[in-house]
């Protein structure tokens, strides 16, 4: 479904889309044919798609409902009008959207024909979800800046998860016109969150002893406070309960796993807990003091059952006082009976061995063309 008149050829392919949806404006009528000429809404009209009339901007529930309403049970996917979509489209074929959002982030076309991101974890402009979807939250104008941001946040407070895998599903943006719609300065009122862009399969994946690596670098942030620290060395300023992070990962081999984190935390810090959960398995964790936020120590947790191929891993607040809930520096899983790398005592030269970041080069779980943040 497209929220404009700008209709990019590109997106009228029968092949992909079993139908498509234009939302017009009528309010814009008289605007936009002086502009681009009086044929627009007959060139509309000749073409394989659908129109639903609306007079101003619609919302993201408009989208929805209809969605909901005309095509139960499928794959929906509604844009901006001056987006198109490319072959990456395909690899969606097989992925799994219940209770997803995906929030593409576009590409733009240099003047030599290269392609490169605008500002890839501020503005999306294509949404993909599966009916029925939840609505009620979402009664945000498309296209007013910040919008974007505003349905992130919804979607994540209504308990879905968000993620933006343009670094895998391309889309472009290309406007080919002088028009764009009234209010075009106005912004959607917050609150707003940016979304990572991120892959869609995930790139985290076994070690040969079965054991994997989940980096700070590599975690996907939810929420506005907490952030990267130290170039992606640990995940600090975690202040506000509702900010959360995940990793998603594959296993071969299914077993059951304990899990090792890596923290820190000041004095002041101690008795907050956080919860720890891979699917239905959650396993609650009260922080202990390590000295200070940057005396790491390595505590186990689980066991915890990991029996599919992917999985999202999640580490959630219960309570914070004092400076924040810890500093997390990474996360490691192995097989319960596989005896562990590390000797989990909180002596002084055991936190010093930890301390030298997991040597990320040498023990590594990622793949190499896993980026740090910048």
């Amino acid at each position: 479904m497209l929220n404009s008149k700008n209709v990019c050829c590109e997106t009228t392919s029968t092949r992909v889309f079993k139908a498509i949806v234009v939302f017009y404006d009528t309010s814009l009528d008289s605007k936009h044919n002086d502009l681009l000429g009086k044929d627009l809404l007959g060139k509309l009209q000749s073409l394989p798609l659908k129109l639903v009339w609306t007079t101003g901007r619609p919302t993201f529930r408009d989208l929805i409902r209809h969605a909901n309403s005309k095509y139960p049970g499928r794959r929906i996917l509604t844009s901006n009008g001056d987006i198109y979509f490319d072959q990456t489209l395909a690899l969606l074929d097989s992925y799994d959207l219940n209770g997803k959002l995906l929030c593409l982030s576009r590409r733009e076309m240099g003047n030599t024909g290269e392609m490169y991101f605008g500002c890839p974890s501020c503005s999306q402009d294509a949404w993909i979800f599966e009916t029925p979807f939840p609505d009620s939250p979402f009664d945000i104008p498309v296209g007013l800046m910040g919008c974007d941001e505003r349905l992130v946040w919804e979607t994540q407070k209504a308990g879905l998860l968000v993620s933006n895998p343009c670094k895998t599903i391309s889309i472009c943006h290309r406007h080919s016109s002088d028009v764009y719609s009234p209010g075009r300065g106005d912004k959607a009122p917050g609150p707003w969150q940016r979304l990572t862009p991120s892959e869609l399969w995930p790139r985290l994946r076994q070690n040969g002893d079965q054991s994997t690596f989940l980096p700070a670098f590599a975690a996907t942030i939810h929420g506005g406070e907490i952030r990267y620290e130290a170039d992606g060395l640990n995940l600090g300023y975690w202040t506000d309960c509702s900010d959360w992070v995940s990793w998603e990962f594959s296993i071969e081999v299914r077993a059951d796993f304990t899990c090792e984190i890596t923290y820190a935390a000041p004095p002041n810090s101690e008795g907050n807990s956080f919860e720890l959960s891979v699917e239905s398995t959650k396993v609650l964790n009260t922080v202990q003091s390590t000295g200070s936020w940057y005396n790491y120590v390595t505590v186990r947790l689980g066991p915890i059952p990991l029996l599919s191929r992917v999985k999202l891993l999640a580490v959630k607040p219960i309570e914070i006082h004092g400076g924040g809930l810890m500093n997390l520096r990474c996360i490691r899983l192995r097989p319960a009976l596989s005896p562990s790398a590390h000797d989990l005592t909180k002596n002084a030269s055991e936190r010093d061995r930890t301390n030298r970041t997991e040597s990320f080069g040498r023990e590594s779980g990622l793949c190499a063309d896993l980026n740090r943040p910048r």
